[in-house]
């Protein structure tokens, strides 16, 4: 069985009949343990720097819960889902998504990745999977639009 996060955002109505949940399946499905997929507190500003300048990269405070993949709901303030539409070539664009939180060393994790069929890809070339979360700061022209999804 799979290990998925569970992210529910609030959505564009008021009340909870308006929100919505994506599932993030757990980097570990992929980075087997005591192995995980870091990022630096560089990462982290070079995204926020981007959100300021580029018109097609978004903020948006409406993370309402995150579960764990064991069902418990997620005690840490710094939590973001990064979604992009990014472009393979001129003629397929492909979304995916990230689940980052920052470690207690300042360094940051991914912590799953969406869509939750992203499995299936990765066993082609799981190296593709590093090289778009990382293409989010390094080559933002590869992505046609980029929320970065945060808390309240």
């Amino acid at each position: 069985m799979v290990r998925v996060w569970q992210v529910q955002f609030d959505g564009p109505t008021p009340g909870p009949e308006g929100d919505y949940t994506l599932h993030f399946v757990d980097s570990h499905e992929l980075f087997k343990p005591p192995n995980y997929f870091a990022l630096t507190p560089e990462y982290v500003d070079k995204l926020q720097e981007l959100v300021e300048t580029l018109f097609n990269y978004r903020i948006i405070g409406n993370i309402k819960t995150v579960h764990t993949p064991d069902g418990k709901e997620w005690g840490g303030k710094n939590i973001w889902a990064l979604l992009g539409l990014y472009s393979i070539d001129q003629w397929q664009d492909v979304s995916l998504g990230a689940l980052i939180s920052e470690r207690l060393d300042k360094d940051w994790e991914v912590l799953g990745f969406h869509p939750s069929n992203i499995l299936q890809f990765s066993a082609i070339n799981q190296d593709f999977i590093k090289t778009v979360v990382h293409d989010y700061t390094q080559r933002p022209e590869k992505f046609t639009g980029v929320h970065v999804i945060t808390p309240p």
